[in-house]
């Protein structure tokens, strides 16, 4: 995850590409198939980069370690924007593009720093925030939401999967030799 001030941030925003994603939903959202759904999942959790608005205190720390989960330091303060469903849960929302992003006109995001996240970035998020029903892409445009407990069974399937294919690694580490003299 990185972390933009506002010049920076609308670099970022208008530098990075998500459209073949957002072209996935609008396909998903049209002719809502199986293969449809399976793409938009499969770019959502593997591909997006996503932009996300927050407000961090000055010696606050988001910081993303090797395996891809953030973690704050003792002191750490910050506070996601969240936008509310009219059940009145209340997800974060993530952007695709600067499009979607300068949709979004809050009030409550007036002076928000904008922040470069993933999946596992939004899932360690959404996974560390108890009021935080979930996150949801492009909420004023395609308001495509991941519920707290999908983001949970996407996440357990993945480790489930990496899990099968370090094991299979392991069964394949056969070393060949010749007979050659």
């Amino acid at each position: 995850m990185e972390e933009y001030k506002a010049e920076n941030f609308q670099e970022a925003v208008e530098n990075i590409d998500n459209s073949e994603f957002v072209k996935a939903i609008e396909r998903m959202r049209a002719d809502y198939t199986d293969d449809n759904k399976n793409d938009v999942m499969n770019r959502a959790v593997f591909d997006v980069t996503y932009f996300v608005p927050a407000f961090r205190n000055d010696n606050a720390q988001l910081t993303q370690g090797n395996d891809n989960r953030l973690s704050f330091n003792e002191n750490q303060q910050a506070r996601f924007v969240l936008v509310e469903n009219p059940q009145g849960e209340k997800y974060i929302p993530a952007f695709t593009d600067h499009e979607a992003l300068l949709k979004f006109r809050n009030e409550q995001a007036q002076g928000a720093q904008g922040f470069i996240m993933t999946f596992p970035d939004l899932a360690s998020v959404v996974e560390a925030f108890p009021n935080v029903a979930g996150f949801v892409i492009n909420p004023f445009t395609h308001n495509l939401p991941f519920a707290k407990e999908f983001v949970a069974e996407i996440k357990k399937n993945i480790i489930e999967q990496m899990e099968k294919i370090e094991a299979q690694q392991k069964q394949a580490n056969i070393t060949m030799t010749t007979n050659e003299g």
